[in-house]
């Protein structure tokens, strides 16, 4: 199919399928973290000397292109449908044609990713102020997460207190699955600093799934298809494991705690598996005093996207029942190739809940969790 026609099957399906009589929140847009534009933009507002080092001539940089992870593999589709290099498309796109009314921006995380500990420290500092003056300071229905380097919880601690009076922020951005981490995992005690000062802002702790690659658990898959299908589901499984081991819903019972991009389809089986391993070792995890389930109803929300298919869509609306409205927040992921559409979950939603469970997926839950008035 060439690019032309595709184009114009896409505006197709883009055309007349606006949702008109509920608000939409979508809690997961990413700009284009390697577009040039996006690269000079945050070079502008990082120190010397490390704004010299972000540059899109850098090989590393240059070799994420904006078709990127994708055709690494071979793949024969572009990583993203449109380039977010301004809220252009967003507002275009996203809110006038898909019908979504606030939006919540993030993007690839940009910390934890080089082993220069400096360099990352003032991407992070860099990529939020270029965030807030880019992005959120003059767009009331765009909203933020801020980015931080975990590698260093004290200095990302630090970052969040600077920018904890910023209203456009509402969470706190962890890109969790890396191969090439360079911070422990989530649950662990160094990164309390961090939930203490979230706690402290009113900013939600929001894990976002990783581009693996050849990370231990998928080594050997030969294609795209096979590491993106593990890669979505494991990241946030790994997460939620660990927050669970640690105690960390019992240490900070007043957060909120979102997963994004891993689908919904793990959430039942993490439930019922957490529950059963948390019975039987009871002894290993002293600071919990409930059942993992109850913790994982009370504090955790998760993105919608990617929603999966079952060829009997009553077996998706069963799997949307299991998990409950009050758990669940609508996101698109765009601008990325596997997005999805708010009209096509919204089919999913008026299958499973009644009126009051669909507004929630569709717009309460993320409003109330990260804290927005509109």
């Amino acid at each position: 199919m060439s690019k032309t026609i595709e184009k114009e099957e896409q505006d197709k399906v883009r055309e007349g399928m606006k949702i008109e009589d509920t608000m939409v929140v979508d809690a997961d847009i990413h700009l284009s973290p390697n577009h040039p534009d996006n690269i000079r933009a945050m070079a502008d507002h990082m120190e010397s000397p490390y704004d010299r080092m972000l540059s899109p001539d850098n090989p590393w940089i240059s070799s994420m292109t904006n078709s990127g992870w994708l055709k690494t593999y071979g793949g024969h589709k572009d990583m993203e449908v449109d380039a977010v290099t301004s809220t252009d498309p967003i507002e275009d796109v996203v809110m006038d044609e898909y019908g979504v009314d606030v939006a919540l921006l993030n993007s690839f995380g940009f910390p934890d990713k080089s082993p220069h500990t400096e360099y990352d420290l003032e991407r992070m500092r860099g990529f939020n102020r270029m965030m807030l003056d880019q992005y959120l300071d003059d767009n009331d229905d765009i909203y933020g997460h801020m980015h931080l380097a975990a590698r260093e919880p004290h200095k990302a601690a630090e970052e969040i207190d600077r920018h904890g009076d910023e209203d456009k922020f509402v969470g706190c951005y962890f890109q969790v699955g890396l191969e090439y981490q360079m911070y422990s995992p989530p649950g662990d005690p160094e990164w309390d600093i961090m939930y203490e000062a979230m706690e402290d802002n009113d900013l939600v702790p929001t894990y976002h799934i990783s581009e693996m690659n050849y990370t231990a658990p998928l080594r050997g898959l030969e294609t795209f298809m096979g590491v993106h299908n593990l890669c979505c589901p494991w990241s946030v499984e790994w997460t939620l494991t660990s927050l669970m081991e640690h105690g960390t819903f019992e240490k900070f019972p007043d957060l909120d705690f979102a997963f994004l991009e891993g689908g919904i389809g793990w959430i039942p089986f993490m439930i019922a598996r957490l529950n059963r391993e948390v019975a039987q070792f009871r002894h290993e995890v002293p600071l919990l005093e409930k059942q993992a389930e109850e913790y994982i109803k009370d504090q955790c929300y998760f993105g919608t996207q990617p929603v999966g298919e079952f060829m009997n869509d009553q077996h998706m609306v069963h799997m949307l029942q299991s998990i409950g409205a009050d758990s669940l927040m609508y996101t698109t992921d765009y601008p990325h190739h596997d997005f999805d559409h708010p009209n096509a979950i919204d089919k999913l939603l008026r299958k499973a809940f009644d009126a009051t469970g669909r507004e929630k997926v569709l717009n309460g839950n993320a409003l109330d969790v990260y804290g927005i008035d509109a």
